[in-house]
């Protein structure tokens, strides 16, 4: 019994030792800290080359835009270094924005004919991948008539949902407002 514990201690202890064949000393790779020294910070950077694209596809639908209140900007956090300076930005989605003029504010069948094509134009022109943006951003829409003025945030992946669903025209922008 003692000889097979001795035999099998054998057997491990020597696969512990270092084989003095096995080739030299190797390089280690020296790992990129410069996420480290980060403090993380969401923001927004305007992106002009993508409200260029924009404004061009938007002037095809021939809709009511203001082009002063259309633009592309992405969403995502800069990299603080030490001192507060930013080292870089990191684009987590593209995020777009329009001003439309409106005739009457309250009539909510105009704003669906304005909304519904400026969406599908976001998800037919302009997919993440298209725009370095890992996530689906938002379409912000600015609605101006001649009296009031006011906000909607719609986001991307609800708009595709509610698509999937058939729902068009005033049912689309009902349920679509309607999402979180």
């Amino acid at each position: 019994m003692r000889a097979c514990i001795a035999l099998i201690l054998i057997v491990v202890l020597s696969a512990c030792t270092p084989n003095p064949l096995a080739a030299g000393p190797t390089e280690t790779p020296t790992p990129d800290l410069s996420y480290t020294n980060c403090g993380w910070q969401w923001a927004y950077e305007r992106r002009d080359d993508i409200t260029a694209r924009w404004q061009d596809e938007l002037d095809k639908l021939g809709l009511p835009i203001i082009n002063d209140g259309t633009f592309a900007r992405a969403f995502g956090e800069n990299c603080l270094g030490p001192n507060g300076e930013i080292i870089r930005f990191a684009t987590m989605e593209i995020d777009f924005t329009v001003a439309l003029n409106v005739l009457d504010f309250d009539d909510l069948n105009e704003r669906a004919k304005l909304v519904e094509p400026i969406i599908r134009l976001v998800i037919d022109s302009f997919p993440p991948s298209s725009l370095s943006a890992p996530n689906k951003g938002l379409v912000e829409f600015h609605f101006i008539s001649s009296m009031q003025d006011g906000w909607a945030r719609i986001r991307i992946d609800a708009a595709e949902r509610v698509f999937a669903e058939g729902k068009t025209g005033i049912d689309f922008y009902n349920e679509v407002m309607s999402q979180p």
